[in-house]
This record gives structure tokens, C-alpha cells and sequence, in this order.
């Protein structure tokens, strides 16, 4: 990981995000001229760095080269591969060590919640300037349910200014429905929020696996149709409800993709219907690498090995790659 020290005064940290433009500006060129010679308007498969917090970026770049993913999902947050205070000069590094070995930056995933934050705008600037396509956004939560319509316009006050943001430095924001007593859990709550906010710039990071757990049979549905024509991203996993011994109700396990209750052959199609082009973030969460020795990336990489595989597999079936 890479290690974090304290930003210094505003001033300062404007001067130096100002005196990195010129350095960044080269990354930024070969991540967009890689995009325009792809020109296939295909979604492509990233890997979501979480697991991999182990490895340093070097030793990240060398995983996914072997892994055989053309991009990454790398986390910029507390406790990520690259942490907010560092982000002016940890991002792009992270960026240069990745694309020396073939691999670019598909998304990065955030904690972003507040547009008056210091690390916000620097996290935002810093990847459009390194011309990182999109990023996640972070949680909101439900303190209490007695008010829903407050909280919605609340953070939709806040999703709008981090839209705006974005918007200014050309990269695009995703919300991700999380289950659980998040805000955007229940798909039409972020339907509300998202709804009438700048298209281009801000939209839904659906989450299949996360939508059936809260929506069952049919609230997936009706939610990612709703959401349909902003989604920016799409993260891929799978879990299976498992019954505790001891305990009244049954908890959701996650696990290896294909064996479990989402329906990703209904939602792969659906996603073909709808033209969708962007990332899709393979989430290998049931497993993570506890060091960074040669056995436990070769435990890790058998995993996530079968994962992508039949992610890549469902894919062709359609067409989508």
C-alpha cells in the first residue's frame, strides 16, 4: 500500500495539483488515444483492487498481467491502494507503473460523499487530468427511516455539486446501490436522486448482485430498468442466502460468480439490449489476499481465475466482447 502523509496548507496543495497538470498531461493523452483505438463501443472487463490490498501497485500489475484483465478498478480511499491525502502524486504513479505493463486504469473507486471536502476536488482533478474515465462515488447512509424523502434530497444536493465537479474535470461519476441501510439500496430511491442531474457526468453504478438481495425476484428488475439508460458501470458478483445455525434469519454469503441466486444471464441481456459500453468491475470479495507472498497470490489467482472466466464466457454469449 501505498503509504500517506498529511496534505499541508490549501494554498499549497493548489500550487502543487496546478504545477502537476503538465506531468499528468501525457497520461492523460495515452489513456485517450488507447480508448479511441479500441473504437469498439464494448464494455470492458477491470478488476476491482480490493482484494489485491496486499500488493503494491508493481506487484498489482504483475497479478492482473498474469491474471489476463486488460484493466483495474483501483481503490482510492482510506485504506486503498492509493489514499486521498496522496492522491496528487500516489495516482498518477499508480497510473505509470500500470500502463508500463499494458494496463490501464478503467475506474477508480472512492469515497467521495461531500463536494466541499479537501480530498474531493483533488481526487476528481487529479483523475480527470490523468484521463481516468470514471470513478465510484462513496456511501450514504439511512440513520433513520422515519424521513426518507429528507434524506434523499440531502444527498441529492450533494450528489448534484460532486456531478458539477465532475463535470468540470471530464470524468463520470457512478452511484452504487449497495444493499443494506444505504441510501440508493432501494433502486428507485437513487432513481429520485439521480433524476434530472447531469446525465454525462453523474449516473448509477448498478450492482446486480446487490439489487437481487434487496429486490428479489422482480425489484431488480423494475430498478435496473428505471436506472437503464444512466448506468455507468456494472460490478459483478454473486452470493447465495445461507442458513446459520443459531441464528433466526438467513445472511447472504458471497461467492464464486455463476453458483449463486443473481440472474446475470437476464441482466448480461439486458445490458446488450441497451447498447451498454462501459466497465465492468469483476468483484472476487469472498477471497482477498492476506499477504503478498507468491503462495497467496497463487491461492487468490485460482479464484479469481474461474471468476473471469466465466465472466468472459457470459460475455461472448452475447456478444458484449
Amino acid at each position: 500500500m501505498i503509504q500517506t502523509s498529511l496534505f499541508g496548507a490549501t494554498a499549497s496543495r493548489r500550487r502543487f495539483l496546478k504545477s502537476g497538470l503538465m506531468s499528468l498531461a501525457p497520461l492523460a493523452l495515452q489513456n485517450s488515444a488507447t480508448q479511441a483505438q479500441s473504437g469498439s463501443k464494448k464494455p470492458a472487463i477491470c478488476l476491482f483492487s480490493k482484494p489485491l490490498q496486499a500488493l503494491n501497485p508493481r506487484e498489482l500489475a504483475e497479478f492482473c498481467v498474469t491474471l489476463g484483465v486488460e484493466g483495474v478498478d483501483l481503490t482510492v480511499r482510506p485504506e486503498g491502494h492509493v489514499l486521498p491525502e496522496q492522491v496528487t502524486k500516489d495516482l498518477p504513479s499508480a497510473v505509470r507503473i500500470l500502463a508500463a505493463s499494458g494496463l490501464k486504469v478503467s475506474m477508480i473507486t472512492t469515497a467521495i460523499v461531500d463536494p466541499d471536502d479537501a480530498a474531493t476536488v483533488a481526487i476528481i482533478q487529479t483523475a480527470g487530468d490523468l484521463g481516468i474515465p470514471y470513478l465510484k462515488l462513496g456511501y450514504y447512509h439511512y440513520q433513520q427511516f422515519d424521513d426518507i424523502p429528507a434524506t434523499l434530497q440531502q444527498v441529492r444536493r450533494k450528489v448534484q455539486a460532486i456531478g458539477e465537479l465532475c463535470q468540470r474535470h471530464k470524468i463520470q461519476a457512478g452511484f452504487h446501490n449497495h444493499s443494506g441501510a444505504y441510501v440508493g439500496a432501494a433502486l428507485w430511491d437513487l432513481h429520485e436522486i439521480l433524476h434530472d442531474l447531469p446525465e454525462p457526468w453523474v449516473g448509477s453504478y448498478f450492482d446486480g448482485a446487490h439489487a437481487t438481495l434487496e429486490g428479489g425476484d422482480a425489484g431488480w428488475r423494475i430498478g435496473m430498468n428505471l436506472l437503464l439508460p444512466r448506468i455507468k458501470m456494472v460490478a459483478v458478483k454473486d452470493f447465495r442466502w445461507q442458513r446459520i445455525p443459531g441464528e433466526r434469519y438467513s445472511k447472504a454469503e458471497f461467492g464464486p460468480l455463476g453458483e449463486g441466486e443473481v440472474r446475470w444471464d437476464e441482466i448480461l441481456e439486458v445490458l446488450k439490449k441497451a447498447g451498454f459500453s462501459g466497465p465492468i468491475s469483476l468483484h472476487v470479495e469472498y477471497t482477498a489476499a492476506q499477504d503478498n507472498s507468491r503462495k497467496e497470490q497463487e491461492r487468490v489467482m485460482k479464484l479469481m481465475r474461474k471468476d473471469l472466466s466465466s465472466l468472459q464466457n457470459a460475455l461472448r454469449q452475447r456478444g458484449l466482447i
